[in-house]
């Protein structure tokens, strides 16, 4: 099995506005179980996926100078603080995401649904599949900016690594698309 990546999208990365981002939602849309056949075959889920995700897409947009994202821990207990004590949630209802975006008094914010992540195995072989859509919205009114849909297959990597890849090669797609329609 080789590795394949599928990116497909619109707009690009400079639509997004100057200023800070945060990762506000992250929706698991697979609630899959882990499978297994024993030692021979298997399926693993992560049920966390959605979080690790966020921290994941957090890290890797401000790792690479392609947003100024602020890391997910830092938007959970700013909003604690600033919001009444509110709950975080990856998971927020409209109202709820746009009260986050406000609090946080970012410029954008980044979305994300995770169709399936997931680890497989047969005897001594496991790669990795993800498949998932993100989103850059303004702040100000939740227009979308920028949206991409990734599929990625991997062999030898958890689907954590197969996540970090994909989110690094998402938004080269994306910063390349800006150079494909200056010219």
């Amino acid at each position: 099995m080789r590795s394949q990546l599928v990116i497909e999208g619109e707009g690009r990365l400079a639509d997004a506005p100057e200023g800070t981002s945060a990762v506000l939602r992250v929706v698991p849309v697979e609630n899959r179980r882990s499978l297994t056949g024993q030692t021979t075959w298997g399926s693993i889920a992560n049920p966390r996926m959605h979080r690790a995700f966020a921290d994941l897409l957090a890290w890797t947009a401000a790792e690479g100078r392609w947003l100024d994202v602020m890391p997910l821990r830092e938007a959970e207990r700013r909003i604690k603080q600033n919001d009444s004590g509110a709950e975080f949630t990856l998971k927020p209802d409209e109202r709820t995401l746009r009260r986050h975006a406000e609090t946080l008094d970012v410029a954008s914010y980044l979305t994300a649904e995770i169709r399936h992540a997931r680890v497989q195995y047969r005897f001594f072989w496991s790669w990795a599949e993800v498949d998932y859509s993100l989103a850059c919205h303004r702040a100000a009114d939740g227009e979308v900016l920028w949206r991409v849909d990734v599929r990625h297959t991997a062999p030898y990597l958890s689907d954590r690594e197969a996540c970090a890849a994909s989110l690094r090669e998402a938004f080269r797609w994306l910063e390349k698309n800006a150079h494909d329609a200056r010219e």
